[in-house]
């Protein structure tokens, strides 16, 4: 997987040094970090009014939420009949796995499609977003026109998001919703580096970096003073709901194009939310800066974790 990133962003995103890393991201609108341990870190090519809401009103992808105009959306949950637009539902799918990251049984998924007579209708094939695979299903089910795909989300969970086509019963409903359909799987793209990163729940920058786990940012230094090279890291909590446990920590270099080189420090360990109701393990990279003199952290929380290399 290492030697895959390399190649593509490499390859891909030859100006990602330009990039702003605090720049808000359209899949973190749709698919908020705030009870999602994995996302996609891609650029939906969706329609620019496209919102996610749920009709409980609880962003939830165990459940299921709707990607569209909220117009259309909200009106659609109180009557379907009256779409009239093409949107999405999507969910993390509760049957199907990864069996590896980057990975679908592409030979077992076409066998078990052809060897269903139910499917007998149905026709498969495969994609990807970067290193995002995907597979997508479309044809007659019980006489009801189905398009769904599934999108590995790369998790070690083995998670795969579930997205259906929402086809309104209108005049130009279904050559509309296939357009939609045929231009999201086309036009979607990986993040540039950088942002992939910040997709991913740590946005880096020189000397530190803002981890989002569940919605929740934690600020991370490290640096190496001049004199003696000796280092330090400290983890910053937002308050003292939120700890962490230190495992190891070493110092690499950056592969990939985005900042090629530069030292780095991978801290693994686990962050431990709201007294056990998350605890997440992780590695933390964060890009070490060169200082005269260490920061001063001004915080009482104390969970404040600070360690020296």
């Amino acid at each position: 997987m290492r030697k895959l990133l390399f190649i593509l962003f490499g390859l891909a995103y030859l100006n990602a040094n330009d990039i702003d890393v605090t720049q808000p991201l359209r899949i973190q609108e749709l698919m908020p970090r705030d009870n999602l341990f994995c996302s996609l870190a891609v650029e939906p090519a969706l329609p620019k009014d496209f919102v996610a809401l749920a009709e409980n009103g609880e962003i939830s992808y165990s459940s299921g939420v709707y990607w569209g105009p909220e117009k259309t959306l909200k009106a659609y949950f109180k009557d379907p009949k009256s779409l009239d637009t093409p949107i999405l539902k999507v969910a993390i799918s509760s049957i199907l796995f990864q069996d590896c990251p980057e990975f679908f049984n592409e030979k077992s998924i076409r066998e078990d499609v052809k060897s269903n007579p139910e499917f007998k209708d149905i026709s498969v094939s495969f994609g990807n977003w970067g290193i995002y695979r995907y597979f997508r299903a479309s044809g007659k089910l019980q006489n009801t026109e189905v398009n769904i795909a599934h999108v590995g989300l790369n998790d070690p969970s083995g998670a795969v998001l579930t997205i259906d086509l929402v086809i309104p019963n209108t005049k130009n409903g279904k050559s509309d919703a296939l357009k939609l359909w045929n231009d999201f799987f086309k036009n979607t793209t990986m993040l540039p580096e950088p942002l992939f990163y910040k997709a991913q729940g740590q946005e880096l920058h020189i000397g530190r970096t803002i981890v989002d786990i569940v919605g929740r940012k934690i600020k991370v230094i490290a640096e190496k003073r001049k004199s003696d090279k000796k280092m330090r890291f400290t983890i910053v909590p937002p308050d003292e709901n939120i700890e962490f446990k230190f495992e190891n920590a070493k110092e690499v270099k950056m592969e990939g194009n985005w900042n090629f080189g530069k030292p780095l420090l991978k801290v693994k360990g686990q962050y431990i939310i709201d007294k056990g109701w998350v605890q997440y393990n992780m590695v933390t990279s964060i890009f070490i800066k060169d200082v005269d003199e260490f920061s001063k952290v001004n915080s009482t929380n104390k969970n404040v974790f600070t360690k020296d290399l």
